[in-house]
């Protein structure tokens, strides 16, 4: 840490955040990356308030958690926290109109993990008098915000540029010595992200070729109203395969722990998506474990994933070559020998080394000090 040492708030106001929870249950990936930057900075010395989706004010590991409202609804501890207290910096993820109030600190940073939409652009805009800088998760993210937003260089007069480029991160992820399931394929991101794709075009394709190849799905329990019937239909249609005979299974919400532990006995991720992801901590964490995601080159995928370790296909996904080309894919992984399997995972771990908390927890210090 340098020597000046920084009051902290964060606003990770997602789905429900306490002490501990990551080890008991299957959690977001931005409420992911809220609680591990908040301990991150916590570890290099700094006084840390986390605002989040909590009933009690409690203290964990120099990480004081705050409810964000008094009433479950809304931002009102927060706000009231903010408008009134001189801290540093103040860390809002994602919530552009929590900026609607002046603040007291000396800082302001809004940490979007979103893509930019058009819809959105006025609420952006709209907060940016109260923003000191706007932390993206790629390269593609920052272009696509500028670009969505009205915020070239070209259109805008910049004193400086306020994005900044940070990354999702991993913890370190033990080696569980899993052996490998020759035939095992996974599937853990939501649902809407492409597991229709998966279910009714791209796996009866593989049982063609060979009945044994297994699908095992996970994901974690945060189901939106609005996609209770996608859901719904999803879980029908796995539950008709298992009935047919077809080797595939729901693993229910995983813990950390569970879900390493899948992924290093498994062969290949299969995410057949067209979302465009920001950032993706599940191919890093995929990648950390040695298993090769198969996706779609799509937004930052191609930024977090090493294409020497796994295979990205050119979209969309809804074409017959995309299908051909997926499947041929997966077989192309089952099927390699061991040194080839080796050297995917040599690939894999010399990108996720900069996907580690602490060291983008170093690198948020010194942008906030300087």
């Amino acid at each position: 840490m340098g020597k000046y040492k920084l009051d902290l708030v964060f606003l990770v106001a997602g789905m429900e955040i306490y002490p501990g929870i990551m080890k008991e249950k299957s959690l977001g990936g931005s409420e992911t990356a809220g609680i591990e930057m908040a301990h991150a900075m916590a570890r290099r010395g700094h006084n840390v308030k986390l605002f989040c989706n909590t009933k009690q004010i409690q203290k964990f590991e120099e990480v004081s958690y705050h409810p964000v409202s008094s009433t479950g609804q809304g931002l009102d501890n927060f706000l009231n926290y903010v408008s009134s207290a001189p801290v540093d910096v103040v860390i809002n993820q994602r919530i552009p109109q929590a900026f609607a109030l002046q603040s007291k600190s000396k800082h302001n940073v809004l940490w979007m993990h979103d893509f930019a939409t058009v819809k959105q652009r006025a609420e952006f805009n709209s907060s940016l008098w109260n923003v000191d800088q706007v932390f993206c998760l790629s390269d593609w993210q920052i272009n696509q915000y500028k670009e969505v937003y009205g915020l070239l260089q070209d259109d805008v007069d910049y004193n400086y540029d306020m994005f900044f480029k940070t990354s999702n991160g991993i913890s370190e992820i033990p080696d569980y010595k899993m052996p490998r399931k020759k035939k095992q394929l996974v599937f853990t991101n939501r649902p809407e992200r492409g597991m229709d794709t998966l279910l009714l075009q791209i796996m009866p394709e593989i049982w063609k070729q060979d009945k044994d190849v297994e699908l095992v799905i996970s994901g974690y329990d945060n189901t939106s109203p609005q996609m209770a019937q996608y859901y719904q239909q999803m879980a029908m249609t796995i539950a008709n395969y298992a009935k047919d005979g077809y080797k595939i299974k729901h693993a229910g919400h995983l813990t950390k722990e569970q879900l390493y532990k899948l992924y290093q006995e498994s062969t290949a991720f299969v995410y057949p998506t067209m979302f465009y992801e920001t950032s993706c901590i599940t191919a890093m964490e995929s990648q950390a474990c040695g298993l090769p995601m198969i996706t779609t080159a799509r937004g930052a995928l191609t930024e977090t994933l090493c294409d020497k370790g796994n295979i990205l296909i050119d979209g969309p996904t809804n074409t017959q070559e995309y299908t051909d080309k997926f499947v041929d894919a997966v077989f192309e992984i089952i099927n390699e020998n061991e040194s080839k399997t080796e050297l995917r995972k040599e690939h894999m771990k010399k990108k996720i080394f900069d996907y580690n908390w602490d060291r983008i927890a170093e690198k948020w210090e010194k942008n906030f000090l300087e």
